[in-house]
């Protein structure tokens, strides 16, 4: 039987970004599902929080949103049909809406540079 959920110990330690291997893998597997536009916004949100110059405390709240995107369980699973990444939208939603001084056009230009690498496209 699963342990129920504990959130002390993510909330007493500084936010950990996820590891960028499962958040790239991810967002390949996640792009037909969420779409170009979606995948786009997340890069953003990932090359926000790597920035020198983003608080630390907004980068918190980036890592834990893109942990919660990683995240193979969450509130409503991904692979149900039609609303499975419905709560990581959300989540992330939220983020951008956070972080909207965070997303300079710096930031911006790296992620679409990002993002042509990584689907050859922008």
């Amino acid at each position: 039987m699963d342990q129920p959920f504990d959130p002390r110990p993510a909330l007493e330690g500084p936010a950990a970004p996820p590891p960028e291997a499962d958040f790239m893998a991810r967002l390949r597997g996640g792009m037909r599902r969420i779409g170009g536009p979606a995948v786009l916004r997340l890069l953003q949100l990932w090359v926000a929080a790597r920035a020198n110059g983003t608080p630390r405390t907004m980068k918190a709240a980036l890592w834990a949103a893109l942990a919660y995107f990683v995240m193979p369980m969450d509130a409503v699973p991904d692979a149900v049909p039609l609303v499975g990444f419905g709560d990581d939208v959300a989540v992330i939603a939220a983020a951008l809406a956070m972080a909207h001084q965070a997303i300079s056009p710096e930031v911006r230009d790296r992620a679409a540079d990002l993002f042509a690498r990584l689907f050859g496209r922008a």
